[in-house]
């Protein structure tokens, strides 16, 4: 994220004259990310949601205090160390986590508004926007995390509350919804900016294609002396395909600053902490045994 801001001030993405909102951006971010208010906040809405219990009891067994208490059978070193802290200190660095990633995308809303100067012809396919898949990949260990606790979510529901196994494969596609909200829904924030910088793009590539392939068809087509072996070697023909090759680039332009690479290492972190859960249907020592049968013969 640090290198994000980087980039777009090497790669003149900003104006010149929006280098100044960009500064004061980052540092007002930076004020905002240590802010000791927040750190604050964080800390006493874990300590306190926990009351909410004696209103809505929270779900689960293993996040209500009264479940965690009557299944060890009162208040131990155990209960006390895992409700007082571990439960506390979870839920803290949680809050701590969704402010900084409201943050991000608060900057990205910030920098929306600096008027890029976006290239419709850049290689990346977004206008030069394609550092920002890099930094959203940084966050699969943030949806490997997300998916870890929710998988635990599905094996307390499968052993304690007796759920059919099969609700798990309608659940997965939710896991991937959650995180696809989280860390490619922000990247639509520059959704219009990208469109309107690719109808612009082949509004003038088409003009000045038009343009040149008429200049070409003029020289080499209607011009019969300019012919056969005069037109080996020409750039006017690299030049044409060079020209072609700009104006697919364009309108092949992405809306989403987001790419293939994303999506499958996002769907992976998501996917690969659901699948021990397999093991709940499908035990290790009967896949070991049918394992051992199919090879031995036994």
């Amino acid at each position: 994220m640090v290198e994000f801001p980087r980039y777009l001030v090497h790669a003149g993405l900003v104006p010149d004259a929006s280098l100044p909102a960009l500064g004061a951006g980052i540092r007002r971010v930076r004020r905002l990310t240590d802010s000791t208010v927040a750190e604050v906040l964080a800390l006493l809405v874990a300590i306190g949601l926990p009351l909410l219990d004696a209103v809505a009891p929270l779900p689960g067994r293993t996040q209500n205090w009264q479940a965690v208490l009557q299944s060890a059978g009162g208040l131990t070193w155990a209960t006390g160390w895992y409700l007082g802290f571990c439960l506390t200190l979870f839920r803290f660095l949680a809050l701590r986590w969704i402010w900084r990633l409201g943050l991000w995308c608060y900057f990205l809303w910030q920098v929306r508004k600096l008027k890029l100067h976006l290239m419709p012809t850049h290689s990346d396919g977004m206008g030069g926007l394609g550092y920002l898949e890099i930094v959203h990949e940084h966050f699969a260990p943030l949806t490997f995390a997300i998916s870890a606790i929710c998988s635990a979510q599905f094996a307390e529901k499968f052993t304690a509350q007796n759920v059919p196994f099969a609700s798990m494969y309608y659940s997965i596609p939710l896991v991937l919804l959650m995180a696809a909200t989280m860390f490619i829904a922000p990247l639509c924030i520059f959704s219009y900016d990208l469109w309107k910088c690719r109808v612009t793009g082949m509004s003038r590539y088409m003009a000045m294609a038009s343009h040149y392939v008429s200049a070409f068809d003029a020289r080499w087509i209607g011009d019969r002396n300019e012919a056969g072996e005069s037109q080996l070697g020409s750039a006017d023909l690299q030049s044409l395909a060079d020209l072609t090759n700009s104006l697919k680039v364009v309108s092949e332009m992405r809306l989403i600053p987001a790419g293939p690479n994303l999506l499958k290492n996002l769907a992976a972190a998501a996917i690969l902490p659901l699948t021990p859960l397999l093991l709940l249907k499908y035990p290790l020592d009967k896949l070991m045994g049918q394992l051992f049968q199919a090879l031995t013969g036994l």
